[in-house]
């Protein structure tokens, strides 16, 4: 093989493995891998400390015909059963959004939270929201 043809060859496995990136990116629900039920099903509180202050968010994640499926609440009623969206775990980070009223004005906001499992009933991350540029620490706790 030339090193021309070996440079297109190359050329070409990048591109492929772009277009299969994109898709991984969609929308779309994801089958969940076979470990992550005994990891991440069943109901989590989460703390989320900024600015020296505790915001404290219910997520509860179960599979939904093969799909993992989820939904955010916070305890003293500001939202209720929010359905997250773009869930992902690869065994050890939980990946997931949602919207809903924040702080400082109580508009709706796209929230996206980052956690690693740290064992069986403990993850810990971050939560970003993007539009006020705020990324705070996270810890869930399995209820």
């Amino acid at each position: 093989m030339t090193s021309r043809s070996m440079r297109i060859s190359a050329w070409a496995t990048v591109a492929l493995l772009m277009a299969a990136g994109g898709s991984l990116l969609s929308q779309e629900a994801q089958p969940v891998p076979q470990a992550a039920p005994d990891k991440i099903l069943g109901a989590w509180n989460l703390e989320v400390v900024a600015d020296y202050q505790s915001y404290y968010v219910n997520i509860t994640l179960q599979l939904t015909e093969g799909v993992l499926t989820g939904t955010a609440s916070e305890p003293s009623g500001t939202f209720t059963d929010v359905p997250l969206s773009d869930i992902a775990f690869d065994g050890a980070t939980l990946k997931f959004g949602f919207k809903s009223p924040t702080p400082p004005d109580g508009l709706e906001r796209a929230i996206w939270a980052e956690l690693k499992i740290v064992d069986e009933k403990a993850m810990e991350g971050t939560i970003t929201v993007p539009d006020l540029a705020i990324t705070a620490t996270a810890k869930a706790t399995k209820q």
